[in-house]
């Protein structure tokens, strides 16, 4: 093994190693007469061919003549940290020197030889000391932080709406939410990342991950930031609308057509505008006098709902009359109608803004005060 360059340090990487593999002490033993150390594996692999010690020669009646000694081992593992800590604060281009100064311009941990380089000679100015450097790095992370967390609690939001609509929506939306998943987990991966460097030793190679950890956090989070409005877009264009419901209510002592027919007062929602006819026959039917003329769900009571396409001011027959709450006294009878008009929140938003815009050309008319 080696340890730096000093000769000090060679000397104690040497002490430190067993006699017979050479290589750093695991559970150390000790001759009783020489004070040699070994690994005990290499002991006793030793003690099967030989039974007289590597270094003094002694014979040795058993492997008992050797002593454990628990100080090498934490000596040893003590010196792994030093090595390890060591070999990674030094200059990748100059191993004697230590990396201690941070060019801004390259955004790289320099040392002083790299300094006096023809690569960041022009970069002496905007050199500065790595400790100084450090502070502006670690809040740099902590604002990163902060976003995660911030996206975090929008992705679970996302995550509630998509799970009290999962009954409701397709395929598709299954697959955000296994895109929002894997971006929780991305953004788990990297909030632990980043939370261990905020308790990591603060040198060099800290930094150097700081810079890689924010530069790519920075570019998922704007990804990611988008990859999220379009799938709330989506939620809000495949989430379902309860259907509306219409109470019309039918007069029996009222005068009918001239083919018996009693027609109920119109109900409007949203631009829509629905009447309901009754014949002599006991069937209900139901017309679109305002509205888009196309394909709407009905369910007439308590029936399924069934597709009927309507034309403006012409009656489709939904079935049988179902009548509900009948009044004897006043020969009222109440007739429920469930109309899906719009079957998501983007379909709704763009029925209200038709019928804002009929509102405001009727206001221009002088048909509406």
């Amino acid at each position: 093994m080696a340890f730096g360059n000093s000769s000090a340090s060679t000397e104690l990487t040497r002490l430190l190693e067993c006699r017979i593999c050479l290589d750093g002490l695991k559970n150390c033993h000790i001759c009783c007469y020489c004070s040699q150390p070994f690994c005990r594996t290499c002991a006793d692999d030793w003690f099967e061919k030989d039974r007289k010690c590597p270094c003094c020669r002694t014979n040795l009646a058993c492997p008992r003549w050797l002593v454990k000694v628990g100080t090498f081992d934490e000596l040893q593992e003590q010196l792994n940290k030093l090595m390890i800590d060591e070999t990674r604060n030094r200059c990748g281009q100059h191993p004697k020197d230590r990396l201690s100064l941070f060019c801004a311009p390259c955004k790289k941990c320099i040392c002083v030889s790299c300094l006096l380089s023809e690569q960041h000679r022009d970069h002496k100015d905007q050199a500065v000391l790595l400790d100084e450097i450090y502070a502006q790095y670690e809040d740099n992370l902590r604002s990163v932080l902060t976003r995660i967390e911030n996206r975090k609690a929008s992705i679970v939001a996302s995550l509630d709406d998509i799970d009290d609509n999962l009954k409701n929506i397709t395929k598709q939306m299954k697959d955000q939410m296994q895109i929002l998943e894997a971006n929780m987990s991305s953004f788990e991966k990297l909030q632990n990342r980043a939370e261990a460097l905020l308790t990591a030793k603060k040198d060099a190679s800290s930094l150097q991950t700081i810079l890689d950890v924010l530069e790519s956090a920075g570019s998922f989070l704007s990804e990611e930031v988008q990859v999220s409005t379009e799938i709330d877009q989506r939620l809000l264009k495949y989430s379902l609308l309860k259907p509306v419901t219409f109470e019309f209510r039918l007069d029996l002592n009222a005068t009918g057509d001239d083919n018996g027919d009693l027609f109920a007062e119109p109900q409007s929602m949203d631009g829509f505008s629905w009447v309901v006819k009754f014949d002599a026959g006991n069937a209900v039917y139901l017309s679109m006098h305002e509205g888009i003329p196309g394909e709407y769900s009905v369910a007439l009571g308590d029936e399924p709902a069934k597709p009927i396409r309507f034309e403006l001011s012409k009656f489709a027959l939904l079935g049988e009359v179902v009548l509900l709450g009948a009044d004897s006294e006043l020969n009222t009878y109440v007739a429920v109608v469930h109309v899906q008009q719009a079957r998501t929140f983007q379909e709704r938003c763009a029925q209200q803004e038709r019928y804002i815009k009929q509102l405001e050309a009727r206001i221009a008319e002088g048909k509406i005060y």
